[in-house]
């Protein structure tokens, strides 16, 4: 009871304090060393909780009393406090502050640490940075910015597919991009590719398996460490729209020969064939295609069509908008944002429409912070589709069967029948006409994912905290491939074989849910040394499931539907489940601020091994020296060299269910519809084991000239050995494919980059990176006494290869 009456008394005085004191607006303008303003500066009236932010310009206004501390903070630069007096107008300027230049956001695990403690190489991407030149996939955006970095578009389509790439190949077999995590939680690349770009804060590249080993095995290749925006406390409501437009052409195609026209061997024409080894150009007006029933032909030019293939595609365009709201105050920060994105591809009649919905939100309570990243995501892609014509082509290869000589665009009119593009009148005697294929074959998709995570974070005492994160990422969708029946007219195209129908509809489902604790002290044993040490546990679990039923022919021409299936269907379904927890621990040991040791490890279960070999633990070992910090010229320039090396072991394990040699239902066998099951074709070595992975890498980071110019550089080695790769076997064995371990890869490389502020005054500034990547693979070693195993290998005669 005294408690609660001293309490209120206290209340009480505090409150009467605030009535008899004379309290004004004051206002001012916040500027950088070299006169630029500062957007998000706080300002707070030192002891209390009282605070405002600068607007976009650096400007602020604050309601304080004559004699209070105003306190400016800004990460990166120096702490101001300048005491109110008389006037009711303060300009500040703030100083790039050393110590804090030498900070990096987030590490694995969503630790933070100073980047003078790391032993490993690492890079940010912000915002500004990322959407530069405002990329449809946040993968697009990293183009080109970080070293060792590499970005593969695998399909240039509407809906284009990254891979991502650190550091080279270490495996054979196995996946060799990073691990990909959003706001603290496990996502795969599809979740990656379906954030919207203008929701990203920053994303953190760490490179190598040192970077990654609290990951366990996901982070044998590194990781993207994704943190999207959030708002602030004590932020001013905010909204605004983002808009852009862009526009995309084909740059160039293959070349090919333009000296000679339809037919074969230099000297015959043929009016319907669609090779290039006619007679030479001559300009003479010559048939192509079939005489019609009344005489009448099609006749062009015998001479080249420049970018008859080129031509053939359209510009391209995606509109995006995005519409955001943030804001916060001093117990809590919310973002919200709405995005759309509408593309219309190269291939006529391609497009992809994609709607994403995002909630960021963080509430203080005392020493607890809780906080939900949401994101809902919904996608609509529709391309030609990859089947075409009788001989299953893709478009492409029917682009490629068109002669020099023909003007292709003349024949977008494939549904009239009174046109050269009909069916019955192409040209082409052999293969069927793009635009017909485009409007006759289509694959759409529709797909959802929601990727979310909730946490809550307790700081125990001001050196000691508890975190606990669950995470969500579930995907669902589906899927309609279909394909029009054609017949031809066998005087106008005795040659053309008829095109069957046929209706393929999918659906696919995936779920990753992932639960962390991690307990984290941060202290200062004496005023030398300081340990930062880290204890805590993962549970990772990933299910996914496919299925697709399909007719090779419909009873109602034009009506695809399953309902309209003709014929027995074909079926398919896969499941898989896949769970991996762990425990891990890390400490860093610092000696006054100019040596750091670091020691780091985790022990992995996973449930795709044997259950007598499905225990492993990974290793990491690294030390940084502060070079800047001993040498006091280097200090009182305000220079800074960082040397670290360290060293790791990761492993990869198998995928779901490889270890063993599965059955599945065979058709027909072994007669009638008595039910009989046939061994895969992949037979699977007894003692097969996880792929280990040792990296050694020894770095450079310095910064001079007050931060405006960098320069870092990286040796990194890989060294992996027992790689799970699928090998020919006897033929004798009845198997295609034998999965086992074999041989050692060696990988060396090195990594540089430049960077300089060249300019900067108070309405605009110029800022340079270089960087440069070199890497070497080489196979040490397959097995004893073999010196070739044979990957994979392909016989096709007539087609397309790939």
């Amino acid at each position: 009871m005294k408690s609660q009456i001293g309490h209120f008394f206290a209340l009480f005085l505090i409150f009467g304090h605030s009535i008899i004191a004379q309290e004004f607006v004051i206002s001012g303008n916040v500027t950088d060393q070299y006169g630029i303003p500062l957007q998000l500066v706080n300002i707070i009236i030192k002891d209390t909780d009282r605070g405002a932010q600068t607007d976009f310009d650096g400007n602020y206004s604050i309601e304080a009393n004559e004699a209070d501390i105003l306190v400016f903070s800004y990460l990166g630069l120096k702490t101001v406090e300048i005491t109110v007096g008389s006037t009711s107008n303060i300009n500040v300027t703030m100083e790039e502050d050393r110590i804090l230049l030498d900070a990096i956001d987030l590490t694995a695990l969503g630790i933070q640490r100073q980047r003078k403690t790391l032993t490993y190489q690492a890079d940010k991407v912000n915002s500004e940075n990322l959407n530069r030149v405002v990329p449809v996939r946040p993968a697009l955006g990293l183009v080109g910015k970080v070293a060792g970095l590499q970005i593969n578009v695998q399909d240039q389509g509407v809906n284009p597919n990254t891979q991502i790439i650190l550091r080279g190949l270490r495996s054979i077999s196995q996946s060799n991009s990073p691990i990909i995590v959003i706001d603290g939680s496990v996502a795969s690349q599809g979740g990656f590719d379906a954030l919207n770009p203008l929701d990203i804060e920053s994303i953190n590249v760490l490179k190598g398996g040192t970077a990654g080993i609290l990951y366990g095995s996901l982070g044998s290749n590194g990781a993207l460490i994704v943190t999207t925006k959030k708002g602030k406390l004590d932020q001013k409501f905010t909204i605004g729209l983002q808009s852009s437009i862009s526009f995309e052409n084909v740059a160039y195609i293959s070349e090919f020969q333009d000296e000679y026209g339809m037919g074969f061997n230099g000297v015959d024409y043929n009016p319907i064939e669609n090779t290039n080894w006619g007679p030479r150009f001559d300009g003479v007006v010559r048939q192509i295609g079939p005489t019609f029933a009344d005489g009448s032909f099609q006749a062009v030019p015998y001479a080249a069509v420049k970018d008859n293939l080129k031509d053939f595609f359209e510009t391209g365009t995606t509109l995006q908008n995005t519409l955001y709201l943030s804001g916060g105050n001093q117990g809590s920060s919310f973002y919200l944002s709405l995005s759309d994105q509408e593309t219309r591809g190269l291939i006529p009649s391609d497009s992809y429409d994609r709607n994403t919905f995002r909630v960021n939100a963080s509430k203080k309570l005392g020493d607890l912070t809780l906080s939900l990243n949401s994101s809902y995501f919904r996608d609509r892609t529709s391309v030609v589709g990859s089947r075409l014509g009788p001989y299953e082509l893709p478009i492409w290869e029917l682009l490629l069967y068109t002669a020099v000589n023909i003007p292709l665009t003349n024949y977008k009119d494939w549904q009239d029948p009174n046109s050269f593009g009909y069916a019955d009148n192409y040209y082409n005697g052999f293969v069927n006409n793009p635009y017909w294929a485009i409007g006759t074959h289509r694959d759409n998709d529709e797909t959802d994912r929601l990727i979310a995570n909730l946490q809550a974070s307790w700081d125990i005492t001001d050196w000691l905290n508890l975190t606990t994160r669950l995470g969500l990422n579930n995907t669902n969708g589906s899927g309609k491939d279909y394909r029009r029946r054609q017949s031809y007219d066998p005087v106008l195209q005795p040659y053309k074989a008829y095109v069957s129908p046929f209706l393929v509809e999918s659906e696919f489902q995936s779920k990753a849910i992932s639960l962390e604790t991690i307990l984290k002290a941060d202290f200062d044993v004496n005023e030398i040394f300081d340990v930062t040490a880290i204890l805590g546990a993962t549970n990772n679990f990933f299910e996914s499931r496919s299925s697709s039923i399909g007719f090779n022919d419909l009873n109602i021409p034009g009506f695809f539907d399953i309902s309209n299936g003709l014929g027995t269907p074909v079926l398919s379904l896969d499941e898989s489940e896949k769970r991996v927890y762990g425990f891990f621990a890390d400490a860093t040991l610092g000696y006054n601020d100019l040596l750091y040791l670091n020691l780091a490890g985790r022990y992995d279960f996973t449930s795709t091994l044997p259950s007598n070999e499905n225990n492993y633990f990974y290793p990491a070992v690294g030390l940084s020296y502060i070079l800047s910090e001993s040498l006091a010229s280097l200090k009182e320039n305000n220079h800074y060299i960082k040397l670290a090396i360290s060293n790791s072991t990761t492993y990869n394990d198998l995928g779901p269910y490889e270890i063993n040699e599965r059955y599945s239902q065979a058709a027909s066998f072994p007669y009638g519809n008595l039910s009989g099951f046939e061994v895969s074709d992949v037979a699977v070595d007894p003692g097969i084991s996880k792929e280990k992975i040792n990296t050694t890498e020894i770095g450079l980071n310095s910064k001079f000239m007050n931060n405006r110019l960098s320069f870092d550089a990286a040796y990194f080695f890989t060294k992996s050995t027992d790689l799970i790769t699928l090998t020919t076997p006897s033929v004798a064995s009845g198997a295609n494919a034998y999965l086992t371990n074999i041989g050692e890869v060696q990988s060396k490389g090195v990594e540089l980059t430049l960077g300089s502020e060249i300019l900067r005054s108070k309405n605009w500034g110029w800022d340079a990176s270089l960087n440069f990547t070199s890497y070497e693979s080489v196979v040490n070693e397959i097995a004893e006494g073999v010196n070739e195993v044979t990957i994979s290998s392909l016989d096709r005669t007539g087609g397309s290869v790939g």
